[in-house]
């Protein structure tokens, strides 16, 4: 039973890439002037609700705290980013993508950045075990993330760097100011949450032996189930499903910015988006199989 609904789930998928990546080419040919504010509202909610979903299921309150501490540090380094120049580069938005805190940043990066993150930070835990090999995994799934989106973004004329940039108009130091950002956030995650989950490949792939002992599994089923080893798992072993829907957030998004590019005819950042998409979906279904 459980291994039919994983396969509908990678049905959904598959489709919903294939989804995204044909609205991303619908948005290339809405002139900006059709540019409906609260339509894009209601989409980056829509996009955004998974990831939080996902670490609401695997974290319970703490994921809650998580998301909210990222959309905070979200808003305070795009605003320091917008006023200083860092570690960005100069840039501001220039379409309206709601309302603007102090005249500058719009209130939408609270829920908009975050999802990247989270899908970038689940899926690097679920898949390696060592800190220095999740850690990497997650900056590069991060900052390829943003290979993709900016170039679209850029073209769709949602937000312009002042002295434009190689990458298609995006200046390199903002794949250097991601990595700042996303290291700071990583930094957050630790903090918050990471001592109360080691995910389910780790489990398969070291063996770990859960405790004999009945004292070792709480009585309420929404609290961690602890190894003899004194290691953590996730809740009752659920965390599959729920980190394939914590990632969906971030494939969904590279694969619309691979649509937005492939109709600005910006094949490189395009071509990647799509092959990024694939290894995602790849060891995501590669994962549930084991």
């Amino acid at each position: 039973m459980y291994y039919r609904i994983m396969k509908i789930w990678n049905i959904i998928l598959i489709a919903l890439s294939v989804l995204f990546f044909i609205v991303g080419l619908g948005m290339s040919i809405i002139p900006p002037e059709q540019f409906v504010e609260i339509g894009s509202i209601i989409a980056v909610v829509m996009i955004s609700l998974p990831a939080f979903y996902g670490m609401w299921k695997i974290y319970g309150t703490r994921g809650i705290w998580a998301v909210i501490a990222l959309g905070v540090f979200a808003l305070i380094i795009e605003s320091i980013g917008i006023y200083t120049g860092w570690p960005y580069s100069p840039f501001e938005y220039t379409m309206p993508f709601g309302y603007r805190l102090l005249g500058t940043t719009p209130w939408t990066v609270f829920i908009a950045w975050s999802p990247l993150v989270i899908g970038a930070w689940l899926l690097a835990q679920h898949w390696f075990t060592q800190n220095w090999s999740r850690f990497l995994v997650y900056i590069g799934i991060l900052v390829s993330a943003d290979i993709v989106l900016d170039p679209g973004a850029v073209a769709r004329g949602l937000w312009k760097y002042t002295n434009g940039g190689l990458w298609f108009d995006v200046p390199l130091q903002n794949f250097f100011g991601w990595i700042v950002s996303g290291t700071i956030a990583y930094v957050i995650l630790r903090l918050i949450v990471k001592k109360f989950w080691i995910p389910a490949s780790a489990r398969m792939t070291n063996n770990m032996v859960i405790a004999s002992d009945s004292a070792a599994i709480s009585e309420n089923k929404k609290d961690p189930v602890i190894s003899s080893d004194s290691r953590e798992i996730s809740p009752q072993g659920r965390d599959d499903k729920y980190i394939l829907i914590g990632s969906l957030s971030l494939l969904l998004s590279i694969f619309l910015w691979a649509g937005v590019n492939t109709g600005y005819r910006l094949w490189l950042p395009a071509i990647i988006g799509i092959i990024l998409g694939n290894i995602l979906i790849f060891g995501l279904l590669k994962t549930e199989k084991k």
